[in-house]
């Protein structure tokens, strides 16, 4: 897209996720089906790639020629030297180098809110659940997934709100009891508090609050916004009502409080499947 060039021949690598020594908004696109679960695996190439580290890429073309993924040395048995090699291991995607390789990360200290209205239903009632911001700013992207119980809640449809550049190839219901949501721009785009992100028709197949059947699934997609400076945030998902009460939903626990001046908190230890 020309938006913002390539600086290492290492991103082009990265970036070009089904293996055409090119990269093209095709490798965007199954990016984000990858994201959304529409498919399970890149079929072209695997997680990663491994490129011999003394490997310097032609300029200014670097998957111009074949990369040289093994390594090959002579072992000689009558003399057994310990044989050192490098590799580099470059991660498919991970054009900016933010992938995370182990279980222990840094939270960061800001995060963003999304907000949705209380509501009680009875068994067969539908639903509008209309997702909005808790603060208007700028933002370069939007993801996350989604757990409900199908025996419970039924996702009738989804429909796009007012994000720019924004349409169904953004969000997906391919996996049973899961929605998953995806959203950039290569721009920073404001989205105020009244925008409607997405909206998401549901109906109850059996009594329910709404804010008991639905989750964060950290599992599936890490829930969180990028900002202007390309900060990541996490995401909370919080159920308001008029009369100030709030159903937190951040992962797999809820925390419902009373938003008046004792500021009591009604419940910290079940989570949605208990309710």
């Amino acid at each position: 897209m020309n938006i913002e060039p390539f600086e290492q021949p290492w991103q082009w690598v990265a970036a070009d996720v089904n293996r055409s020594n090119t990269v093209s908004a095709y490798d965007i696109w199954l990016l984000r089906q990858l994201l959304l679960g529409e498919i399970a695996e890149l079929r072209e190439i695997g997680s990663y790639r491994f490129v011999d580290a003394r490997y310097t890429f032609p300029f200014p073309f670097p998957l111009e020629d074949p990369l040289p993924e093994t390594v090959e040395f002579y072992w000689d048995p009558s003399n057994p030297k310990p044989i050192a090699f490098q590799l580099a291991a470059l991660k498919m995607g991970d054009v900016d180098g933010t992938s995370v390789h182990s279980f222990q990360s840094t939270l960061p200290a800001a995060s963003l809110t999304l907000t949705a209205p209380v509501a009680f239903l009875a068994q067969g009632e539908t639903t509008d659940l209309v997702l909005h911001v808790g603060e208007t700013a700028d933002y370069m992207g939007l993801q996350t997934a989604m757990r409900f119980n199908p025996a419970q809640l039924q996702v009738e449809s989804v429909a796009s709100g007012s994000l720019p550049n924004m349409s169904s190839d953004n969000f997906s219901t391919h996996r049973r009891g899961i929605l998953t949501f995806s959203w950039f721009d290569v721009f920073p785009q404001t989205i105020h508090q009244e925008d409607a992100l997405l909206v998401i028709r549901v109906k109850a197949l059996q009594p329910m609050e709404l804010s008991t059947a639905l989750q964060f699934d950290e599992m599936v997609l890490p829930a969180e916004a990028y900002d202007a400076s390309e900060h990541v945030l996490p995401l909370t998902l919080q159920f308001q009502e008029k009369s100030g009460k709030i159903a937190v939903i951040s992962g797999e626990k809820s925390v419902f409080l009373n938003n008046d001046t004792d500021g009591d908190l009604f419940n910290t230890s079940r989570s949605p499947a208990e309710w």
